[in-house]
């Protein structure tokens, strides 16, 4: 590895340390006792570990086959006690060589001489630190409410009081105005950790949180995508959210999961033909998209022999590509795409875990293989609808390529029930979209309304 390349590791992997100390903290948990004992155990997959545990609790437990604890609980019984390497992979959905790894890795470089450490890391170990000593001393102190101020400020603040006495520095705080919002990204309420609530941001943070809990009532804790949607959330808010790293934030639906037990007659039928018999069925989605197709156009495609020889031209719209674009169409489905590249989609490879969800490349009409293709992720852990697809062929670069305009960036699609579960931080992200939308929109009939006043 070069020393360039390395240097962006460690850095990358510092900042998930302490993204994970700050999520530890947020729970009111001790991070200077907790963290050190996640490192050991995990090296930098402790993020990993933090981050499951807060946003789906129960299924890390499922996974692990213990008792449901509560985030809280579960990170502490994950640090304090002693947990099998088994368990310990399981937990974040790794291998027991890879989690090792990591540990012993970081084990590894907490042991290297310290002289031996590039400058750049460090000084960010020194900021880091004198950071974090700064707003501890300020939050324990119980301040009166500072508004939104930059760390920068802060220390700037703090190298102004000539003989640097926390004591002192604090009470210099404590008659200090409070600052005003500015636009850096990296500023931070100290007693409002995400947002001001006198801004549009907080204000739809707070809605967020408040429709959250009320969406939850009487519905076993769980909510939905149909949920969502009949709040308001529309599919740009979802959209805007649902990143491919968030995509096991989703869990099956009743019909998904009976979807994805269904037997598969192999080599029978083409995909499309396999999923349309997988969803339409009044036990699982109910859908059958030769029922939507309505103005959509035909797809021309080649049809070769094994020898690679040319048998014949077809016309149909009964494909993938026609498919995938009716489930785009139908309410009975959410949709999310993503750029598919020849670089492929490894990033995209594991992501999704929720069984019965449908992956689908819709082909262009200058594609190699403008039928496209749907596929199914079954109960075994397979994607099949038909016959079973490798990794390399729904996630290489050569899958990319097959439904692609030639030279140009394709769309692969993930596919869900209406009725799949999002985990609570997902949907309180999708909620804070929608407020943040209506507050800006609200915003802006104000102030269109005010300019009409005054120019009447």
């Amino acid at each position: 590895m070069s020393k360039r390349r390395r240097m962006a590791q460690v850095m990358s992997d510092e900042a998930k340390i302490a993204a994970a100390r700050k999520k530890i903290v947020a729970l009111g948990l001790d991070e200077k006792e907790i963290m050190p004992k996640l490192l050991e155990k995990y090296g930098v997959l402790a993020y990993d570990f933090v981050n499951k545990a807060m946003l789906e609790p129960g299924r890390l437990c499922n996974r692990t086959g213990e008792k449901f604890l509560a985030t809280k609980k579960l990170i502490k019984h994950y640090a304090e006690d002693e947990i099998e390497p088994a368990l310990l992979a399981k937990a974040i959905n790794k291998k027991p060589e890879e989690v090792k790894a990591k540990a012993v890795a970081y084990r590894a470089e907490q042991a290297h001489d310290e002289e031996t450490k590039p400058v750049e890391i460090k000084k960010i170990e020194r900021t880091a630190e004198m950071k974090s000593v700064l707003v501890d001393s300020v939050v324990d102190r119980r301040l009166p409410d500072l508004g939104i101020i930059s760390i920068d400020k802060l220390m700037n603040l703090r190298n102004q009081n000539h003989n640097h006495n926390t004591s002192e520095f604090v009470e210099s705080l404590s008659s200090t105005s409070a600052a005003e919002p500015t636009a850096e990204q990296d500023n931070v309420s100290l007693l409002r950790p995400e947002y001001n609530p006198n801004t549009p941001e907080g204000r739809a943070k707070k809605k967020a949180q408040e429709r959250l809990a009320q969406l939850k009532e009487g519905k076993n804790g769980e909510i939905s995508f149909a949920d969502l949607k009949k709040n308001g959330v529309n599919k740009a808010d979802m959209c805007t959210v649902m990143t491919q790293d968030r995509l096991g934030e989703v869990s099956s639906s009743q019909a998904m999961e009976r979807m994805s037990k269904l037997s598969s007659k192999k080599g029978k039928s083409n995909c499309a033909q396999e999923v349309r018999k997988l969803c339409e069925r009044k036990d699982t989605i109910n859908f059958d998209y030769r029922n939507h197709m309505t103005g959509l156009p035909m797809t021309y495609y080649k049809v070769y022999d094994k020898n690679g020889r040319l048998i014949k031209t077809e016309k149909t719209m009964y494909t993938a590509t026609t498919q995938i674009e009716t489930m785009h169409r139908s309410d009975k489905f959410v949709c999310f795409d993503y750029d598919s590249d020849k670089v492929g989609l490894e990033e995209l490879k594991g992501r999704i875990t929720a069984k019965g969800a449908i992956l689908g490349y819709p082909g262009s009409k200058s594609s190699i293989q403008p039928a496209g293709h749907t596929t199914v992720l079954r109960q075994n852990g397979n994607w099949q609808a038909g016959g079973v697809n490798s990794d390399e062929w729904l996630f290489g670069g050569s899958a990319a390529q097959r439904y692609a305009p030639k030279g140009e960036t394709g769309t692969v699609s993930v596919i869900f029930d209406k009725d799949a579960k999002v985990s609570d931080q997902l949907a309180e992200d999708m909620l804070y979209q929608q407020y943040l939308r209506e507050e800006r929109q609200l915003e802006f009939m104000i102030a269109r309304n005010n300019q009409s006043s005054r120019n009447s």
